[in-house]
């Protein structure tokens, strides 16, 4: 008989609880969904910029950059 009112006790403490608990589980399941969020849309970004440079590129085109150049904006070839 006193298992079954320590239970009971137990419980009635956990039901009161609930809106306590609840504000704190909200902010944890956001940040959660925050940082899922912006995982999901940097790797999105990140297959779509590789997909693009593979379907535009060819095999029978060649960029000439500059000596000391480390990208295409950077380099100027005069005539």
């Amino acid at each position: 008989m006193n298992s079954l009112r320590q239970i009971r006790a137990v419980t009635w403490m956990n039901l009161s609880s609930i809106a306590q608990r609840f504000g704190t589980s909200s902010v944890i399941i956001v940040g959660i969904a925050g940082v899922v969020a912006v995982l999901i849309s940097v790797l999105a970004m990140a297959t779509g910029f590789q997909r693009t440079i593979v379907a535009t590129g060819r095999d029978d085109r060649a960029i000439v950059l500059r000596g000391g150049s480390d990208s295409e904006l950077a380099s100027t070839l005069s005539r």
